[in-house]
């Protein structure tokens, strides 16, 4: 499945920018607070007094509608909030359709691509965990988004490897590094300039890109609109 793709001339900043904000791409927020909000919801109920409470998951039914949950929602998390598909092609297109040779909807199918998660596992996952609750909910959230960050990152990544492939590329790039490097050579105890100079090397060259990307804190800072 496509993502958001890039332009076709190779605007490095604008690529480290994303790198560097890679952490912010998903909208961890919202898809935290959902989760939160549903998983509270499956939790609460109100004592004999007519007081509400909060208590773990301890069923396997309502652990594993709780995986359930957890998959729909991050599935519509994905599709609908950071793809901007509408509701109704999230779940004409992905959701409803099933591939035909796992039985998996599609959604379900993209979702374990990029998040290395799918239904089955986490299903497995939270029946055996005895007493489910919020803070297990949150651990899987932040394995599923390292996951997501680590693809976005890659996807970025192999856009700048297949345009390096050609030497005009790969000279602009080696000169931006360079130049890059030297203007915040400051921030790093390595000279990273120099190793620059000493490779052609296409993935030690990403490598540099990736840790400038992330290191620099001019690429994390908001670009200005005029």
């Amino acid at each position: 499945m496509a993502e958001k793709k890039e332009n076709d001339e190779l605007n490095l900043d604008e690529i480290a920018r994303k790198i560097a904000r890679s952490d912010e791409a998903l909208g961890i927020d919202d898809l935290t607070y959902h989760l939160e909000h549903e998983i509270l919801d499956m939790t609460r109920y109100t004592d004999e007094k007519g007081v509400v409470r909060y208590k773990p998951l301890t069923e396997d039914k309502d652990k594993l509608k709780a995986a359930d949950m957890f998959m729909d929602t991050l599935a519509y998390h994905f599709f609908v909030r950071y793809l901007g598909k509408s509701v109704d092609e999230f779940e004409k297109n992905y959701k409803n359709v099933k591939d035909p040779q796992t039985g998996e909807s599609m959604a379900d199918v993209i979702i374990k691509n990029y998040f290395g998660v799918d239904r089955m596992s986490t299903r497995e996952m939270f029946s055996s965990i005895e007493k489910l609750d919020l803070n297990h909910i949150k651990q899987f959230i932040e394995k599923a988004s390292k996951n997501f960050d680590d693809h976005f990152v890659n996807n970025r990544l192999a856009y700048v490897k297949s345009k390096i492939g050609d030497t005009k590329y790969l000279n602009k790039f080696k000169g931006y590094l360079k130049s890059t490097a030297e203007k915040y050579k400051d921030l790093f105890k390595e000279n990273i300039a120099k190793e620059v100079e000493k490779t052609s090397d296409p993935q030690q060259l990403l490598g540099i890109y990736q840790m400038l990307s992330k290191g620099v804190p001019y690429f994390r800072k908001e670009k200005k609109k005029y």
